[in-house]
């Protein structure tokens, strides 16, 4: 992120050659650099550019599960999606999706990035993905959480988020 408006010009130069892309606004990377990287690190590193940018941002969904090193497709990490507590408005744009989040789950911080609690996270993605996706993705959940069963993990769903829109369907993935 360029700080002056001479480097700017700068970047805005070598954009115009060829030599760096600009993945984001304001953001810019060398263009060997972003092409010799997965889907899955470019949206970390647009993720760690961004915490930098907004430290108060918190990443959910799939965002968050790329993070925690959860299993997500390639369509579902298209974009990056942050958590808004539930009274603020929820702007989208066509790189950030915003969630409008309960604040009353713990949120963690991995390498630089803040995040929804792998929890949190795991629900707001199988509430909202298709089966297959949710399948892969609760799978990698478990393994995360160690030693945890299938019937722990609903139990601790039902718990921490009954009352809550998509509960039924995160826990038929389940």
């Amino acid at each position: 992120m360029p700080a002056s408006r001479a480097d700017r010009e700068k970047m805005r130069r070598l954009r115009a050659t060829g030599t760096v892309i600009s993945p984001a606004r304001g953001m810019y990377a060398r263009l060997g650099t972003w092409q010799g990287l997965g889907w899955r690190d470019q949206a970390l590193w647009l993720m760690r550019a961004l915490s930098l940018k907004h430290p108060s941002w918190v990443f959910c969904e799939a965002s968050a599960a790329i993070v925690h090193g959860l299993s997500v497709s390639v369509r579902e990490g298209q974009r990056l999606h942050v958590a808004t507590p539930p009274r603020r408005p929820a702007q989208s744009t066509s790189l950030v999706c915003r969630h409008r989040i309960p604040a009353r789950h713990n949120n963690q911080r991995i390498d630089g990035v803040t995040v929804t609690s792998l929890e949190r996270t795991a629900f707001d993605c199988l509430r909202r993905m298709r089966l297959p996706e949710g399948l892969a993705l609760a799978d990698s959940t478990l393994r995360a959480m160690g030693h945890v069963s299938p019937g722990s993990l609903i139990d601790r769903m039902c718990a921490l988020h009954a009352g809550e829109r998509g509960l039924k369907g995160a826990l038929a993935t389940l």
